[in-house]
């Protein structure tokens, strides 16, 4: 079955897209033993209420009350095989399969030894093993096969069921697990034993190895001869594991008592409710084809995604708060200012500096080099100059001026804009104060030289412009009436200034043209304003971060297009917060590699154009229930009904898991409807006083 990419293993847990499902909204039960996934697209999963279907947004439950293979609602293991069929190992109604629609089952009927049945698992030669209370069965090609086993291991009553990629089948019992092989005689004695704890799960991954998770003595792994215990102190999320398993990277997952593990460089990693889970008390897992990782707990149902933004706070070790500014200097590192200090992102090591380490003030608004490459730092008490380990406050500098932008012109000036209007110019060492116009008070949100020379300076309520050739700090300053917050120069010069509540406006050959929300912008709020290597231009704002390609201002102008076609991103790819920062300089930042830096209301936003999920997996579209006159009908291919029937409601779906909000539809009832009728994301048709006669849906 076609599949995306697995979760990046070399992300943190917390930079993945979080979404949960409890009662209050929809998910019909909870005590999720065991989840998966058929290739039509649902997900399945087994609860203490019974069998759950669940097409990304509405739940449907198969149980003892309306679906007469189940004897009660007791269901422990679910499988997806090979020929696309489900089956589900009972308490006392065998094995249930479901395949085209139709539950069956497999009980001692057929020679089962008995209905309790514990487990199913899958074999690399893609036959089932089946594990029930009095012993063991193959299933393979349409057959069931049954294996005689020492009385000990015949009496097991356990989930633990494995076979790994030699054939081996793995079997526990309270403590000790056994491992056989069809082939050879009877274990007489257990292969591992683990005294003073019960083992609850086993996993025979890609690589050779066997996890055997325990109920309170942690994960062990036997891998060549070689057996090593994991528990808290190596970052597991609580010493009982209900579940391991393996994602289609080799990825190592655990299910515990108190969150969920990841085996990654050599220990784990955990999330666990300090980081945002509602209910720690995970017991199943599950990749689906979409690349999301399900989780079932106790009283709720998770999905882990990757977003196309990934999150840098606090969680992945930046200083708490607001993120003001980003910049990456001559050696690659990411420096990150934010109200509690600055941060030093090196690789993937995270160094906060504050006031203990020179600063004038935790409040830092932004960040840049001299012409020489010296780090400056401004901060709400002013500015201070990085020796590498310490900073340190020049003595020219203007004391306790509440800095917000800090610039290298490209021609030997740093440039310090203020809160209060003010701008220092430092040349040679010595800082010049100057006020550029008479509205004293008026913040500066930015400063640009152009390619021509043109000297811009974005203040409160006004746009200024020094032309090319005149003295910056004493020539004719032009002036008018614009409140931008950030400016970006194209390569050919073109400007673009994103203002507040007017849009983008674009200058390109001495001619201005203004962009805004009735155009198709997303916002007409723009805190930054950057472009990428295939030409897109990305913006922030407090409502998110957008894209949209320079080509398709050219266009929308030429009436190909009556709409820009910009594309958001929020919390469901990843932000944490809507909200954007206009206040500090840099508002953003394009680094080596392309990936695109954001300031947050809670840390920075990554966003790598290069990198982005393009899900290219059609949704299976199914038709799923007929309702004549509010009473469900019996239909396969073709359905008869009576001339008198009045209202006809037709249920249909289409099983996209990972963004199934965004799902649109049209439908058309051939011989009714004039042509497709858009529904948007309605999952229902509705028809009353049908015409006699044939009809196609």
């Amino acid at each position: 079955m076609p599949a995306l990419p697995s979760l990046d293993p070399n992300k943190s847990l917390t930079q993945f897209v979080l979404d949960a499902w409890g009662d209050e909204n929809g998910l019909p039960h909870g005590n999720i033993t065991s989840i998966t996934q058929t290739p039509d697209g649902y997900l399945w999963l087994a609860t203490a209420g019974g069998l759950v279907r669940f097409d990304g947004v509405r739940f449907v439950v198969y149980n003892f009350e309306n679906t007469p293979v189940f004897q009660n609602n007791v269901l422990r293991t679910l499988l997806t095989a090979a020929d696309s069929s489900l089956w589900i190992a009972t308490g006392e109604s065998g094995l249930v399969r479901w395949k085209n629609g139709q539950f069956t089952a497999l009980t001692t009927a057929d020679g089962l030894a008995s209905n309790s049945v514990w487990s199913v698992c899958a074999a690399p030669d893609g036959a089932l093993w089946i594990h029930v209370t009095q012993g063991l069965h193959r299933w393979q090609a349409g057959k069931l096969e049954s294996f005689a086993l020492p009385d000990s291991i015949a009496r097991i009553r356990s989930q633990a069921l494995s076979v790994d990629q030699a054939g081996y089948v793995w079997l526990a019992i309270n403590q000790k697990v056994f491992r056989w092989r069809p082939a050879e005689q009877q274990p007489a004695a257990p292969f591992l034993s683990k005294e003073g704890s019960r083992v609850l799960c086993l996993l025979a991954d890609r690589n050779g190895a066997v996890w055997i998770g325990t109920h309170d003595a942690g994960l062990l792994r036997h891998h060549e001869g070689r057996i090593s215990t994991y528990t808290t102190a190596a970052g597991l999320a609580h010493d009982r594991v209900w579940r391991v398993y393996e994602d289609r990277a080799g990825t190592i997952w655990a299910a515990t008592e108190e969150g969920l593990s990841r085996w990654r460089h050599g220990r784990f990693d955990s999330f666990t409710v300090p980081q945002g889970l509602p209910d720690g008390r995970c017991r199943s897992l599950y990749e689906d084809r979409e690349g999301c990782l399900w989780v079932g707990s106790y009283s709720r149902l998770y999905r882990f995604k990757a977003g196309r933004v990934t999150m840098l706070g606090k969680s992945e070790g930046l200083s708490p708060g607001p993120a003001r500014c980003v910049f990456q200097d001559s050696a690659g590192s990411i420096w990150i200012g934010s109200n509690s200090g600055l941060n030093r992102l090196q690789r993937e090591n995270i160094t906060t500096f504050t006031t203990a380490d020179g600063l004038p003030c935790n409040d830092v608004f932004a960040v840049g080099p001299d012409e020489r490459g010296t780090l400056w730092v401004g901060t709400e008490a002013g500015l201070a100059r990085f020796d590498g380990s310490r900073f340190h406050s020049p003595p020219t500098a203007p004391e306790r001026s509440r800095i917000r932008v800090l610039y290298d012109d490209g021609v030997g000036h740093l440039w310090a804009g203020t809160l209060n209007g003010d701008v220092s110019i430092n040349a040679n060492g010595v800082f010049r104060l100057w006020r550029p116009n008479l509205r004293d008070g008026d913040c500066i949100y930015w400063f640009h030289r152009d390619r021509a020379g043109n000297f811009w300076i974005g203040k409160w309520g006004s746009l200024l412009r020094v032309k090319s050739g005149a003295p910056l700090h004493t020539g004719p300053v032009e002036s008018e009436s614009l409140d931008t917050r950030c400016c970006y120069e194209e390569a050919d010069g073109t400007l673009w200034l994103g203002t507040l509540g007017n849009g983008v406006i674009r200058r390109k050959a001495g001619v201005s043209r203004n962009f805004t929300t009735k155009h198709g912008l997303f916002d007409n709020y723009v805190w930054a304003i950057l472009e990428d290597d295939a030409g897109y231009l990305w913006m922030s704002s407090d409502r998110g971060i957008w894209q949209v390609h320079k080509n398709d201002f050219a266009d929308l102008e030429a009436g190909r297009i009556v709409k820009l076609p910009c594309v958001a991103y929020g919390r469901s790819e990843g932000l944490r917060v809507k909200e954007g920062n206009a206040m500090g300089f840099p508002k953003g930042w394009k680094d080596r590699a392309g990936r695109l830096w954001f300031p947050t209301m809670k840390g920075v936003a990554i966003v790598d154009p290069q990198q982005q999920i393009i899900n290219p997996l059609p949704p299976p579209v199914h038709i799923e229930d007929v309702l004549v006159d509010t009473v469900a009908v019996v239909w396969r291919d073709h359905l008869q009904l009576s001339p008198n029937s009045k209202n006809i409601s037709i249920n249909y779906t289409a099983a996209s898991l990972r963004q199934p909000q965004n799902v649109q539809f049209r439908y058309r009832l051939e011989g009714y409807d004039a042509g497709w009728i858009e529904a948007g994301t309605r999952r229902t048709a509705y028809y009353t006083n049908l015409a006699p006669g044939n009809y196609r849906f």
